[in-house]
C-alpha cells in the first residue's frame, strides 16, 4: 500500500485500518471488542450468539440445497457444479467464521487483528462474498452456452464450461479481495460499483430469456403449420423449453434476492461515514458485528426462496401438508 492509499484510508475509513509489522491492513467484517466499552460488551455478546445460530442454520440449509440438487438433478449439470462449488466454499467460511469469533473474544490467543491468521480469514470471508455477486454473471454465462449449443446442450454434460467459470470467478474473488484487504481497491466504493454489473447481468439474464421464449414460439409455429416436422425440431423445441423453464426460475430467484442485498448496502457502507470520530468506534463495531449477524441469516433466506420457486425443492424438504398450502397461497411460483 502506497502512502497516498493509506491517507486515503485513515481519512474515510480511519477505523477499519489497522497497522501491523510496518503493514497497513483494511481490515472489514471485523468486529474489536476491545474497542467496546464493557458496560456494552454484552450487546456485542448477544449478536455473536445469534450470528452462531444463525450460521449453524446457514450450514445444514446449504447442505440441504446441495444434497436435493445434486441427487435430484433438478437443473443441468454445469448449474449444479457451479452452485455446489460456491456452497462448499460458503460452508468453508462458515466454519472459519466461528474461528473468527474465537479469536475476536480472545477464546483464542491473538496478538493483534492484523495477526494471522485474522487477515486470511477475512480474504476467504470477503472473497465467499465477491464470488456470490459474480457468480449472477457466471450463471449468465453459461445460459448463453446453452442457448448456442441448445441442440444437445442437456443430452451432453460440456463440463469444461463449469469448470472454467468456478475458476474465474473464484480466482476473480480472491484478486478483489486482496487487493480489498491491502488497501489497492477501496472496498467501500467497490461494493457500491459492483452493483452496475450485477444490475446489467439481470438485465441481460432477461433479454435471453426473451430471446428464447421469441425462438420457442416460432418454432411451435411451424410445428403446427408443418404436421410433417422432423424429429430435429421436436428435439430442439424440448430443449427450448428446458432452458426457458430453468432461466425463468433463476431469474425470479434473482428478482427475489436482490432487493434483500440492496437493503444490506446502507448497513454495510453508511456508517464509516458518520461514525469517523475515534470516541464513537465502539459504536461501529456493534454495528460490525450487527452486520454478521444479518449477513449469516442470507442463507435460510435463500433456502427459503428456492423453495417457493423450484416445485420439485420444495415437495423434497418440505411436508406434504406444507406443500399444499403454498401451492395455494404462491401459485404464481408453481409451473
Amino acid at each position: 500500500m502506497n502512502a497516498s492509499q493509506s491517507r486515503l484510508l485513515y481519512r474515510v475509513f480511519p477505523s477499519y485500518v489497522v497497522e501491523y509489522e510496518k503493514e497497513i491492513l483494511w481490515l472489514p467484517f471485523s468486529p474489536r471488542l476491545e474497542r467496546v466499552p464493557q458496560e456494552y460488551q454484552i450487546v456485542y455478546y448477544s449478536l455473536a450468539i445469534f450470528e452462531m445460530i444463525c450460521l449453524l442454520l446457514s450450514f445444514f440449509c446449504l447442505c440441504l440445497l446441495m444434497n436435493v440438487f445434486y441427487k435430484h438433478h433438478i437443473v443441468h449439470f454445469n448449474l449444479t457444479s457451479m452452485m455446489i462449488a460456491h456452497g462448499l466454499f460458503i460452508c468453508f467460511t462458515i466454519l472459519l467464521r466461528y474461528g473468527q469469533i474465537a479469536l475476536e473474544t480472545n477464546m483464542l490467543p491473538s496478538l493483534s487483528p492484523a495477526c494471522s491468521p485474522r487477515p486470511q480469514i477475512i480474504i476467504l470471508r470477503l472473497m465467499a462474498y465477491i464470488s456470490v455477486l459474480l457468480l449472477m454473471g457466471g450463471i449468465l454465462i453459461e445460459r448463453a452456452l446453452a442457448t448456442y449449443f441448445v441442440i444437445d446442450y442437456e443430452k451432453q454434460r460440456r463440463w469444461w464450461i463449469s469448470l472454467s467459470l468456478n475458476a474465474i470467478v473464484f480466482l476473480s474473488s480472491f484478486v478483489l479481495s486482496t487487493q480489498i484487504i491491502h488497501g489497492g481497491i477501496n472496498g467501500v466504493y467497490f461494493g457500491i460499483v459492483i452493483l452496475a454489473p450485477i444490475f446489467m447481468s439481470i438485465w441481460s439474464f432477461r433479454l435471453l430469456l426473451r430471446h428464447n421464449e421469441q425462438r420457442l414460439a416460432r418454432l411451435n409455429d411451424m410445428i403446427e403449420r408443418h404436421c410433417n416436422v422432423d424429429e430435429y425440431s421436436l428435439s430442439l423445441r424440448l430443449q427450448l423449453d428446458e432452458n426457458i423453464w430453468t432461466m425463468q426460475k433463476l431469474y425470479r430467484i434473482a428478482m427475489l434476492s436482490l432487493p434483500i442485498c440492496l437493503l444490506c448496502l446502507p448497513f454495510l457502507f453508511l456508517p464509516p461515514f458518520f461514525l469517523r470520530d475515534e470516541e464513537n468506534w465502539w459504536i461501529l463495531e456493534l454495528i460490525i458485528e450487527g452486520n454478521n449477524a444479518g449477513i449469516s441469516a442470507l442463507a435460510p433466506i435463500f433456502t427459503i426462496l428456492v423453495a417457493l420457486v423450484f416445485e420439485q425443492v420444495r415437495s423434497l424438504i418440505l411436508p406434504d401438508s406444507c406443500t399444499k398450502y403454498t401451492r395455494k397461497v404462491h401459485p404464481r411460483w408453481i409451473q
